[in-house]
């Protein structure tokens, strides 16, 4: 009983999807800017292991605003992921817990944004 070899099929080409350039000059600065926040106490539970810098105004909404370090809030993973999961949840317990400084900053930069 002969075998045939196995045929070799030529690798799947991707398709013709436009990928954002990873090695563009914003978005090594925003990695460096966010690697300043990685090792601080967590804003909710202050743990330290596993912490990232969420952006309290997004950066989509707010692209000015990325590499401001009052839009910074440092969370470990396990929040940050909460913060995404439930917004308005978050958004309230983010209300009651600024300091009056992070607050009037907050609002300002809202305001101007509409």
């Amino acid at each position: 009983m002969n075998r045939t070899p196995l045929k070799r099929y030529k690798p799947l080409k991707r398709g013709g999807r436009i990928r954002p350039r990873r090695n563009s000059k914003r978005n090594r600065a925003l990695a460096e800017f966010m690697r300043l926040f990685r090792g601080r106490p967590c804003r909710v539970c202050g743990s330290r292991s596993g912490t990232v810098g969420h952006h309290v105004l997004s950066r989509g909404a707010h692209p000015e605003l990325a590499l401001e370090p009052m839009n910074i809030m440092v969370l470990c993973f396990d929040h940050h992921r909460w913060f995404h999961e439930a917004p308005l949840i978050c958004g309230v317990w983010t209300a009651m817990h600024l300091t009056d400084a992070e607050m009037k900053w907050l609002t300002e930069h809202r305001k101007e944004q509409r």
